[in-house]
């Protein structure tokens, strides 16, 4: 697919994930512009737990980017309590 070849041939030359993402998509956007293509706009949704793997901000359940990783990693310790709590009842 173009966005295949995009991340994983193109974009994906170091660990960054999200930046990755961002370049592919630039890329596939550029290509379906040219080729006068309907555009596929790809999209990343980043969940909590691996946000704070990845050390980036995750997403909101509005497509908005939360503040911070320092966020992504408290959210990740609360949900991993409450899931401790939850077993523990």
């Amino acid at each position: 697919t173009y966005f295949g070849e995009a991340f994983y041939r193109d974009s994906l030359t170091s660990r960054d994930f999200v930046a990755a993402f961002e370049r592919a998509r630039d890329v596939v956007a550029a290509r379906e512009l040219r080729e006068e293509r309907t555009p596929s706009e790809p999209q990343l949704w980043v969940g909590v737990e691996m946000a704070a793997r990845l050390g980036v901000a995750p997403s909101s359940a509005d497509g908005q980017d939360a503040t911070s990783a320092d966020e992504a990693a408290d959210s990740a310790a609360e949900s991993e309590a409450a899931d401790g709590a939850a077993g523990a009842a």
